[in-house]
């Protein structure tokens, strides 16, 4: 009985936060505007058919380019020239840093807490269009549905928002015991789940 209490106490708390949060706090960071693009803890590339995720954090923005050993490089601006380890097209030029967005996301089809990064411009657009809807807002109130179709250049990503419901308390007690500190991206070799562990 006791820790059945403990686990709404948790659900509530992480609930009033966000709604206290999301008066004060948008989604994404002051003064954000898109710009051009010149492992089982992450949720970076959508299978076909549709994923449902529900945003539990605000998001990390900044600017992705991929090294010839295929690793993620991450930095808050964009680089005004590109190292020269960046993986190159088939022309043999370096393949342009994309504007990412990471935020923390449950993911249902694992029920499992993960980072979820997004490059793709499409998806972006659509999230932003929610936030800019006075019947939706905030996308930390509501789950999202991305349904994936096609390949290679003919992907296709389509956003469909659920009902507005608050976190069930399974979500909200994994959510509380893996804090992660999305920061930890933009550092060189950051681990955002063991930055937290040595700040604790």
């Amino acid at each position: 009985m006791r820790l059945t209490l403990f686990y709404v106490g948790i659900y509530f708390r992480y609930n009033s936060l966000i709604k206290e949060r999301n008066k004060h706090m948008s989604f994404l960071p002051k003064g954000y505007e898109p710009k051009a693009a010149q492992d089982g803890a992450y949720l970076n590339k959508f299978p076909k058919g549709e994923t449902r995720i529900r945003i539990l954090t605000d998001a990390v923005t900044g600017w992705e380019y991929w090294t010839t050993d295929n690793k993620p490089h991450r930095v808050l601006d964009a680089p005004e020239l590109l190292p020269e380890d960046t993986q190159k097209d088939d022309k043999g030029n370096y393949r342009p840093p994309k504007q990412f967005w990471a935020f923390v996301v449950w993911d249902y089809s694992e029920e499992k807490i993960k980072i979820c990064s997004v490059t793709q411009a499409t998806i972006q657009k659509q999230i932003i269009s929610l936030m800019a809807d006075e019947d939706w807002g905030t996308p930390l109130e509501y789950d999202i549905k991305i349904t994936r179709e096609g390949e290679g250049l003919e992907t296709k990503y389509q956003i469909s928002p659920a009902p507005k419901k608050e976190i069930t308390a399974p979500i909200a007690t994994a959510f509380t015991e893996q804090p992660i500190n999305l920061d930890a991206l933009l550092i060189e070799n950051g681990n955002p789940f063991e930055e937290v562990k040595k700040n604790a």
